[in-house]
């Protein structure tokens, strides 16, 4: 494993993660809606075909990455969604405070 992956990993499991995880998820919205997933499960394949239908446009890896952000991005997203939310990918596990 690589130092910093290794790093992360450790960082993962100590109290650290829970302000880190707060800090990545403000600025949400009820009308925010998060594609979940384990990662090497097909997100990419799934984030390709949603950003193209949704934009009706030809979607390359920089695209799929402006439609449809990770968590840690979701600041800058566009809204794609019908009822003005937006669409952003996440691998964190299921957090009962959202709805």
């Amino acid at each position: 494993m690589k130092p910093l992956a290794a790093m992360r990993t450790r960082l993962q499991t100590t109290v650290l993660r829970a302000p880190l995880v707060w800090v990545r998820h403000r600025g949400l919205s009820e009308r925010d809606v998060f594609v979940a997933s384990f990662p090497k499960s097909g997100t990419t394949w799934l984030r390709f075909m949603l950003a193209q239908v949704l934009s009706g446009e030809e979607v390359d890896f920089d695209r799929a990455g402006i439609l449809i952000p990770g968590v840690e991005a979701h600041a800058k997203a566009p809204k794609v969604l019908l009822d003005g939310g937006r669409l952003i990918q996440t691998h964190e596990s299921f957090r009962s405070a959202y709805k």
